[in-house]
């Protein structure tokens, strides 16, 4: 197995949403909003992001484990994963209230190429009015600055100087040019 499928699914749940209205997240974590994981621009989650969009599209934004790959890439479903959790909440962020009523109209994928195998691992959302939003799975770092390009927290990015320094580290390519 590689990883296109993967992309397949990204790609394909992303393209579903174009031009729809993002109008609310959710994270789940585990534990509770006082003890969220942030340096104001960047949030980080152990489990999983929810982005609403118009029309109840629900799209969860978390790690995967494919079977005989390396590990962890950041992947989307439909429902959630961690169905275990108590700890769903969402906050006023000024970041977060920027893209409300926005609509989503763009999106790449990106990542490494391991053994001829893509893993994504960053996924950045545009949105109108050039707002955008990214989100990877890298490890928790104290310092918010990813060590490995793979792990299994989901990180946030508010700002694009964070996403670009992100990709310029790890050589990250586009990946969703299929």
């Amino acid at each position: 197995m590689n990883f296109e499928p993967i992309l397949f699914n990204i790609n394909n749940s992303l393209e579903k949403l174009i031009n729809k209205k993002l109008i609310d997240f959710k994270y789940k974590d585990i534990t509770d909003f006082n003890e969220l994981t942030t340096n104001q621009n960047i949030d980080i989650i152990p489990l999983e992001v929810l982005l609403i969009f118009e029309n109840d599209n629900n799209i969860f934004f978390s790690w995967d484990y494919p079977e005989n790959l390396r590990q962890y890439v950041i992947n989307i479903f439909d429902k959630t994963s961690f169905n275990n959790s108590d700890f769903t909440y969402n906050y006023q962020s000024k970041f977060w209230n920027d893209l409300f009523n926005k609509k989503f109209i763009s999106f790449e994928i990106y990542g490494v190429i391991i053994e001829s195998k893509k893993e994504p691992h960053l996924v950045k959302l545009n949105f109108e009015e050039s707002k955008s939003l990214s989100i990877g799975n890298f490890y928790y770092e104290n310092d918010f600055i990813p060590k490995f390009e793979l792990g299994d927290d989901i990180w946030i990015f508010f700002e694009e100087k964070d996403v670009q320094k992100i990709i310029k580290e790890f050589e990250f390519i586009e990946l969703n040019k299929f």
